[in-house]
């Protein structure tokens, strides 16, 4: 006579679980262009920032934080921390083409293009 094994009904539920998708859909593939060249390494940022980058930039102004420390908080949010590192290295960046980058960075994190300056 054969044994059958015997399963509880916690097992036998997790037989056909389906996974529970959290969030929606996955993420779409963000187009990026390039924000500036260090040693013929290309730094990019999303093409088309995301309206609630530029939404925090906007209240930390409102809040009395520095337009130079909002835009670099917005810099290092949409570079990341690695580029950020690299434009950081005084050594290779001068100041000018530092704040450049920094100033284009907070025109577009407002909506504004590059061809919007004042």
């Amino acid at each position: 006579m054969a044994t059958q094994k015997k399963t509880s009904k916690v097992d036998a539920s997790l037989d056909n679980v389906t996974p529970i998708t959290i969030g929606g859909k996955a993420k779409a593939v963000v187009e990026k262009v390039t924000l500036f060249i260090l040693d013929d390494i290309e730094y990019q940022i999303p093409k088309k920032v995301d309206p609630r980058v530029g939404l925090d930039y906007a209240e930390a102004l409102t809040e009395g934080v520095d337009p130079q420390v909002g835009q670099l908080r917005v810099l290092k949010e949409l570079l990341g921390d690695d580029a950020y590192a690299v434009l950081r290295d005084r050594e290779k960046v001068s100041a000018e083409e530092f704040e450049a980058v920094v100033d284009l960075v907070g025109r577009l994190a407002l909506g504004g293009s590059e061809s919007s300056k004042n």
